[in-house]
C-alpha cells in the first residue's frame, strides 16, 4: 500500500512531496452539477464541457498536511523512497504523477 498510518501514528508515503496535483472537492462537483441540472435553460447546458478545479495547483505536501491535521495523525508525515521488489501499486502511480 502506498499510504498507511504506521504503528507509531505516522502517515507514510512513498512519493515525492513536491508532486503537483490539482484538487477538487466532491462538494464543489456536486454544487456545479446541481447548478447545471437546475439551470433555467437546460438545453443550453447540453453538449458543453465544464472544467471544475481549484484556482491554483497544490503540492502533495500541502494536501497531505491538511489530511494529517483533519485526521489528527499525531506524528505527521514520513516521505520515503520507493521500495524495491514491490508489486505495481496503482495508488502510488496516481499520487506520484506530477501534473
Amino acid at each position: 500500500m502506498t499510504a498507511r498510518v504506521a504503528e507509531n501514528d505516522v502517515l507514510e508515503l512513498i512519493v515525492d512531496s513536491r508532486s503537483i496535483l490539482h484538487e477538487t472537492h466532491v462538494d464543489d462537483c456536486a454544487e456545479v452539477y446541481v447548478a447545471i441540472a437546475t439551470h433555467e435553460n437546460r438545453n443550453a447546458m447540453k453538449g458543453k464541457c465544464y472544467n471544475i478545479f481549484e484556482h491554483r495547483y497544490k503540492t502533495l505536501s500541502e494536501i497531505v498536511t491538511a489530511l494529517v491535521k483533519e485526521y489528527k495523525i499525531a506524528d505527521g508525515i514520513k516521505y520515503t523512497s520507493a521500495r524495491k521488489n514491490v508489486d505495481i501499486d496503482v495508488m502510488q502511480m496516481l499520487i506520484s504523477f506530477s501534473q
